[in-house]
C-alpha cells in the first residue's frame, strides 16, 4: 500500500491555498487587471451596508470590458453576482450602469438585468413549489406510511421535477398501500 502510495505522489500537485481578506486593503490598493479589480472589489464589498453606493464606481471600471467581444459575458456574470449579493432592482441597476458605463448599454443591460432577474425570480418560485410538495409528501408518508418514511424519503428528496411531486403528493388521496405509492414514483 505504501509503495503505490508514493508511486502516485509524483502526480499529486503540490500548492498552498491562500486567503487574502480583501478588507485589510483600501479599494485604491486593489490592483491588477479590470477584471479582477472588478470581482475583488465586488467581493471586498458585497456584504458592506453601503454597497449600493460603491456599485457605480466598481461599474465604471468596466467601461472598457463591455465594448470587448466577450464583455457583456461578463458583465452577464457580474450582473448574477450582484443580483444574488445586493437587493436592487432592474431599474437601479440599469441607472447605475447608464451612468457608470454608458447611456447606450443601458438598453441592452436592461434587457439582460431583466433576463437574470426573471430567471431568479422563476427559479425562485420553483424551489418554493418544490418545498411545498416536499411538505405535503412528507406529511402523508408519516400519516399512511410512517414505517417506511425514510426509504420514500430518501427517493423523493431527488426528484428535481415539479409535476412527478405534484402526482406523488396527489396519490395520498388515493393510494391505500405502500407497494402503490412506490409503483406511482417509478413511472
Amino acid at each position: 500500500m505504501d509503495d503505490s502510495a508514493s508511486l502516485l505522489s509524483v502526480y499529486v500537485p503540490d500548492f498552498e491555498y491562500v486567503m487574502l481578506d480583501l478588507t485589510q486593503y483600501s479599494d485604491a490598493e486593489i490592483k491588477g487587471a479590470v477584471l479582477s479589480r472588478v470581482v475583488m472589489l465586488l467581493f471586498k464589498h458585497s456584504s458592506d451596508p453601503d454597497i449600493i453606493e460603491k456599485l457605480p464606481a466598481i461599474f465604471s471600471l468596466m467601461q472598457g470590458i463591455v465594448e470587448s467581444e466577450d464583455g457583456l459575458r461578463y458583465l452577464e456574470a457580474i450582473l448574477r453576482y450582484v443580483f444574488s449579493t445586493v437587493d436592487l432592482s432592474v431599474d437601479e441597476i440599469k441607472g447605475m450602469v447608464e451612468t457608470s458605463i454608458s447611456p447606450e448599454k443601458g438598453d441592452e443591460i436592461m434587457t439582460l438585468a431583466e433576463r437574470l432577474k426573471n430567471e431568479g425570480y422563476h427559479k425562485g418560485v420553483q424551489d418554493t413549489i418544490r418545498e411545498g410538495y416536499i411538505k405535503t409528501i412528507n406529511l402523508g408518508l408519516n400519516l399512511k406510511f410512517p414505517n417506511q418514511y425514510h426509504t420514500f424519503m430518501s427517493f423523493i428528496n431527488q426528484i428535481r421535477d415539479n409535476q412527478k411531486l405534484e402526482k406523488i403528493a396527489d396519490a395520498f388521496l388515493t393510494v391505500k398501500y405502500p407497494a402503490e405509492l412506490k409503483k406511482m414514483m417509478e413511472q
